[in-house]
């Protein structure tokens, strides 16, 4: 019952479900870490953070607590913190899209640009239809100036998701650099 409100967006009632569950059974790991997912959707990352931490000390090996820790510490600039749990994600799951994503994300704050495309590749070649991967891949690209890979990204990413406002912004900029830096070399 607690994750159908969830789903609907009703975190207060979930929450009351989750606190039951755990009343009855407080080393009951899923509802330690749907009530982490339900903190963590009301931005309450510290409280979240507690639940996967709990649910991961009862079951090391649960790959989606680590894999949302580690997006906490990664919003929260604690990147080497980060990139321990998602490493240990791919570890227990080495088909752990998300993770891989992850992880290119941490590289890219970190400015290291090639290791975040290794990272993203590695996240689409388990779901080619990852378009915040594709999208990711693009920025990289454009930030190069490698307008026409950037443009193919931007474009794999709105076929996958033609509503994608991020990657129209970036396809209709790299189209523009493009153009421009094709007219100077005429």
């Amino acid at each position: 019952m607690g994750n159908t409100l969830k789903s609907q967006g009703r975190f207060e009632e979930a929450m009351t479900h989750y606190d039951e569950a755990l009343r009855l059974n407080p080393d009951f790991v899923d509802a330690l870490y749907n009530m982490g997912n339900v903190m963590r959707r009301q931005r309450r990352y510290e409280e979240a953070s507690a639940y996967y931490i709990k649910a991961l000390h009862i079951n090391p090996e649960f790959a989606g607590a680590h894999n949302n820790v580690g997006v906490i510490f990664l919003n929260q600039g604690k990147l080497q913190q980060a990139i321990k749990h998602f490493q240990e994600t791919v570890r227990i799951n080495p088909d752990f899209v998300e993770a891989f994503y992850n992880m290119g994300n941490v590289m890219l704050h970190q400015g290291q640009d090639e290791e975040a495309i290794g990272y993203y590749m590695e996240a689409l070649r388990i779901n080619p239809e990852f378009a915040g991967a594709h999208n990711n891949v693009g920025v990289i690209f454009l930030n190069q100036g490698k307008f026409q890979l950037a443009i193919e990204h931007f474009q794999g990413a709105l076929r996958i998701d033609a509503d994608y406002p991020n990657a129209r912004h970036n396809l209709n900029t790299s189209i523009k650099l493009k153009e421009e830096h094709d007219a100077r070399k005429d």
